[in-house]
């Protein structure tokens, strides 16, 4: 059996970022960077009214009040001394310009303006380049966007940028007794996480058929996920078609409950990995090990998955001290903290009660009720 690290460093290592690809802003919230992001133009891009107002001169209305108003006729341009210019929220404002007084600082008459407050140096305004300027590094290779970056990016005039590639994810599911649980799970699963999801049914029995199929599935994706279970023995039919075509393992089992039929590899430079069952063990298989190759692949930096909550679980815990054991949990706070009620992976109904996830690293075989495990919502 691999050691869980191990395994995850193994994933990773043959997980190299896609190729580049141009795509409009809109279609860019959630996906990384393929290249670092310079400011083209200053932002803002002219000096404006951040107000409905006038624009005035400070010096002209340093004594003003509203018992003593201080009169500045209206006209189109800044004068060195007694005027104002009406301007709009956003709109460029006259050359020398030097703030702007709020429509409710004012009095409008049919060629004047009285200003009932004196203004400092900048009020109102915002300056060019202010908040950016042009050559500034705005994002750096690998960044994921964010609708707040789009609209910088909006901002500096592109319509679209260069990203990496989204995987394209087939995912079959092995033949079974039973409904196919995993396989549209995991399709929802890897469609989150920024994928393009490519459902392929159910792989048929014979092995040359099966063949073909799964040949048909690396041609047309970058991974290849089998679920819930990749066959066992390399007398089950899914195995040996991979076998027969081209694979390179990389490991079959990992020290986890669950976890031990938990298969990578490497089949025609596609990544093929092999989930667990059941359906609710395949899904953690897939949070742990294929959710970081995926993030590898669109770009960004994969590390393993953190589990930053501590709770106590709530019966006594039972696992094999040479293996790691995830455990779906409902996480309840009380005075005391986090109180976690442990759901068995491999209980499928029961999986949807669970908030969170709890992680019991190899070492202990038995845990009391009330030891503190860590855990991560879902």
């Amino acid at each position: 059996m691999t050691h869980p690290e191990l395994a995850l460093e193994r994933i990773l290592a043959a997980a190299s970022p896609l190729e580049a690809e141009t795509v409009p802003l809109e279609d860019c919230a959630g996906r990384a960077l393929a290249a670092q992001v310079a400011a083209g133009d200053d932002l803002p891009p002219f000096d404006h009214a951040a107000v409905h107002g006038y624009a005035v001169l400070p010096r002209d209305v340093e004594s003003a009040s509203p018992e003593y108003p201080s009169p500045l006729k209206l006209t189109d341009w800044l004068r060195p001394t007694g005027t104002a210019v009406p301007v709009e929220p956003g709109s460029p404002v006259p050359e020398g310009a030097e703030a702007v007084v709020g429509v409710a600082e004012a009095q409008p008459e049919t060629d004047y303006v009285r200003i009932l407050e004196p203004v400092l140096y900048g009020a109102r305004l915002r300056f060019r380049g202010e908040d950016v300027r042009r050559g500034e590094l705005l994002f750096e290779k690998g960044a994921v966007l964010r609708p707040q970056d789009l609209a910088v990016l909006a901002a500096q005039g592109l319509t679209g940028v260069s990203v990496t590639r989204r995987a394209r994810v087939a995912v079959a599911a092995c033949p079974g007794a039973s409904h196919d649980a995993a396989g549209p799970a995991v399709y929802a699963a890897v469609e989150s996480w920024g994928a393009l999801g490519q459902p392929r049914g159910t792989l048929p029995t014979g092995e040359r058929e099966a063949r073909e199929a799964i040949a048909a599935a690396l041609a047309a994706s970058d991974v290849l996920v089998l679920a819930p279970r990749l066959a066992e023995s390399c007398r089950e039919s899914a195995s040996a078609a991979l076998l027969s075509l081209g694979l390179e393992p990389e490991f079959w089992g990992v020290a986890s409950e669950p976890g031990n039929s938990f298969f990578f590899g490497r089949c025609r430079g596609k990544l093929v990995f092999g989930l667990p069952g059941p359906a609710s063990a395949a899904l953690i298989a897939l949070e742990e090990f294929v959710r970081p190759a995926l993030a590898r692949l669109h770009g960004r930096g994969a590390s393993p998955t953190a589990y930053p909550q501590t709770g106590s679980i709530d019966r006594e815990l039972y696992k094999n001290g040479a293996k790691q054991l995830h455990a779906y949990a409902r996480a309840e706070q009380d005075g005391a903290g986090w109180r976690l009620r442990l759901i068995s992976a491999y209980r499928l109904g029961l999986s949807r009660e669970a908030n969170a996830l709890a992680k019991v690293p190899i070492g202990p075989s038995r845990l009391d009720a009330g030891t503190t495990v860590a855990f991560r919502f879902l």
